[in-house]
């Protein structure tokens, strides 16, 4: 074989070679160039300028056996670099059908042309593999990079339709605490992506990146509780002793200043109490090293940094300091120091309710119904898979007794769960008198599941005081405003402010003495029933076109329904009118009365209600042909 024969074969055979197994920091080291336009260190990417990412992309790497990972930050440490270069080492060295995820379908078309083409135009061997942009093919869009191997799909959370998907192996998703929680009545935009995942299970990646924003809130903070919660240690400079950076706390390595001259900001090593200066930081970073603290499941990884570990040149102590002087006494300027600077998430100032003081209510009643009641209502939540009931006591200024709670089991799309509402409907309670009594009025929720069953039922069962409700997106109005008429089944449909109801409920849960709105709790109530009814809290949130308004999440993974039935039963109350609820002190009353000559079980006729006046009537829903008073198939 001639020198040119063994040139072409040699040639050949490399050609043949699978490209060498990397992880994506040695990718990035290799291949990645960072332009002008972008960035103001341009140039060819080193992984040693902020070492502490190496581990995070090197998790994302094709042979890691770590799927998901969640990384909590602060400004200016590289975090959105990081995800192009996950997003560049797919196209060159992973291919797979990928998927990159926007707070805002915007979002996404920003990022896809001014940092995922730019980076794919400046490095030779993403230009290879991805299409040229031409007019009749679809390949390559503003939304779609199509390479060998697989694509990037560019989505916004807040589209559902972009959401949708073929099986995607790898998914990015940038800024997730600025995702909504429900995205086009759909549900969970970070449930809806995750779920594209699910056919390569023993392959797929998932990178999760975020700057916090409100404690128990927060998505990324509740990833990163789930997982092994990494902090990144440095060693003091002095002494070697290893510890990870925070802004205060004395049992770590912590920044030290003076608000007159931030200039002079310096870290004590929680070691030896030496005062280090920032100088010391790059050695400090390259001899980092990432650890877990806390226990997990393993399903994710999670990471968390703050701003005070950004590199020499970028965001410096001192600058950290200065913004924390201008912030500190202004909440709104320090609830984004907070977020941006350390990471961490804010926590509001809140009308949350604790609930051991809840707990502390619980009393003996003498019968199912106490005297001092007069009135009964009950509301009902629609679950996929149950039923949730409540029936609520009243009395004289809205003094209100829990007199059960309970679910019944059952998909609501199955006639004999709503003939089971029907027997618990029927059935009395016993008063404190002897007399036996049922609810006034019943009140079904419509806007989550199952609502043409709601509405079919309540319409059924009109004449007997149910109606259906639904909440609100409105702020600041009352509870329950107007009713209309559904227009499938011409039923009434009541649409309540659900915001007011919870500030209501929570005003009264803070009510310590019985009497007027005070809210007494039996003996059997559990923990868990206490948790659902204090699982959500307001705060204060600035809305573009409306200022600051109040809003209200739920804190973690808590239910609510006991919080929800509260609100519905409230609602149920007023929806009779006000002259009844100003007559609830004479129905007591009367309620009240012993009852003479009855032997045990008997059920003596309910006590007539005064007549109601012009405003406590409700018009009747117009009865169509074939209407029917009896639940029907």
């Amino acid at each position: 074989m001639d020198l040119a024969d063994a040139t072409l074969t040699r040639g050949l055979s490399l050609g043949w070679q699978p490209d060498p197994i990397l992880t994506v920091s040695e990718w990035a080291d290799q291949h990645r160039v960072l332009v002008a336009e972008t960035t103001r260190e341009h140039g060819s990417w080193r992984t040693d300028r902020t070492p502490y990412l190496r581990e995070i992309m090197d998790c994302l790497s094709a042979h890691s056996p770590v799927r998901h990972v969640a990384f909590m930050k602060g400004a200016q440490i590289g975090g959105t670099e990081m995800g192009l270069n996950f997003l560049g080492y797919v196209i060159h060295n992973a291919p797979n059908p990928t998927m990159a995820v926007y707070p805002r379908i915007e979002d996404a078309e920003d990022v896809s042309k001014d940092r995922v083409s730019t980076m794919i135009a400046a490095t030779p061997e993403l230009e290879a593999r991805v299409r040229e942009n031409r007019s009749r093919d679809s390949g390559n869009t503003i939304l779609k990079k199509v390479f060998r191997g697989g694509f990037i799909k560019f989505s916004g959370a807040n589209s559902a339709a972009s959401l949708r998907s073929k099986p995607i192996c790898n998914l990015f998703r940038d800024e997730i605490d600025a995702f909504p929680d429900d995205v086009d009545g759909e549900g969970d935009p970070l449930a809806l992506s995750e779920e594209r995942t699910n056919t390569y299970s023993r392959k797929k990646k998932i990178l999760d990146v975020s700057t916090p924003t409100i404690k128990d809130v927060s998505k990324i903070e509740k990833q990163y509780r789930a997982s092994d919660q990494r902090r990144y240690f440095v060693p003091c400079p002095h002494c070697g002793h290893m510890d990870y950076l925070t802004w205060r706390d004395a049992g770590h390595h912590r920044i030290e200043f003076d608000e007159q001259h931030p200039e002079l900001a310096h870290m004590v090593c929680s070691g030896c109490a030496a005062k280090v200066e920032e100088r010391y930081k790059p050695t400090m970073l390259a001899a980092g090293e990432w650890r877990a603290t806390a226990q997990s499941d393993g399903r994710i990884r999670g990471y968390h940094l703050s701003a005070l570990y950004s590199p020499l040149g970028w965001l410096s102590w001192q600058e950290i300091v200065r913004r924390f002087v201008t912030a500190k006494n202004d909440p709104s300027k320090l609830k984004v120091w907070v977020n941006t600077c350390l990471g961490e998430t804010w926590e509001e100032k809140s009308d949350g309710v604790n609930a051991s003081e809840v707990l502390n209510r619980r009393e003996t009643y003498p019968a199912d119904i106490p005297n001092g009641v007069g009135a009964l209502t009950m509301s009902v939540d629609v679950q996929g898979d149950r039923l949730e009931w409540k029936v609520k006591g009243w009395g004289a200024g809205e003094e209100s007794w829990l007199i059960q709670t309970a679910a019944i089991p059952g998909d609501p799309d199955r006639p004999e769960v709503w003939k089971e509402l029907d027997v618990v409907r029927h059935t009395p309670w016993r008063h404190e008198s002897g007399q036996e009594f049922r609810p006034d009025i019943c009140v079904i929720d419509s806007g989550g599941h199952h609502t043409d069953q709601v509405y079919k039922y309540a319409r059924a069962h009109v004449n007997e005081g149910v109606y259906a409700i639904r909440g609100g997106n409105t702020q600041g109005k009352p509870l329950v405003g107007h009713s209309s008429v559904e227009r499938t089944y011409r039923g009434r449909l009541w649409t309540l402010c659900v915001d007011t109801g919870k500030e209501t409920v929570y005003a009264r849960l803070r009510i310590s003495r019985p009497g007027p709105g005070y809210m007494h709790m039996p003996d059997w109530i559990t923990q868990e029933y206490v948790d659902q009814l204090t699982a959500e809290r307001s705060y204060r949130k600035y809305v573009r076109g409306r200022g600051s308004v109040r809003v209200w999440a739920k804190l973690g993974d808590r239910r609510n329904e006991a919080l929800d039935l509260e609100v519905y039963a409230l609602a149920a109350l007023y929806m009779r009118g006000q002259p009844f609820v100003r007559a609830l002190a004479d129905r007591a009353a009367r309620w009240a009365q012993p009852v003479l000559g009855l032997g045990e079980g008997a059920q003596p006729a309910q006590q007539p209600e005064p007549a109601p006046t012009h405003a406590d009537r409700r018009p009747a829903a117009p009865r169509p042909k074939g209407w029917t008073t009896r639940w029907r198939k």
